[in-house]
């Protein structure tokens, strides 16, 4: 928005993925957009836009994204 520089995409992302606190997902996910994780998720995930985790939110598999927020109470292990 404030960016004067050409080739910076700046707009924000109107779609939002949630996945609740009591929801699990088995494989890989592709997703535009935003997504805000309180669940769990097992596989790979593949995001157009920033990623929230909760701190109830669990992945067991690689993430891909512009931006992510981690709200964590427990290890996380970075590669």
């Amino acid at each position: 928005m404030f960016n004067s520089k050409k080739g910076i995409d700046d707009k924000v992302s109107n779609q939002l993925t949630t996945l609740s606190s009591q929801s699990l997902i088995k494989g890989d996910c592709s997703i535009e957009g935003d997504m805000r994780i309180d669940g769990t998720i097992e596989g790979n995930i593949r995001c157009t836009g920033k990623i929230v985790i909760g701190p109830e939110g669990r992945i067991n598999g690689n993430i891909s994204c512009t931006h992510a927020c981690l709200h964590v109470l427990s290890l996380v292990m970075l590669m």
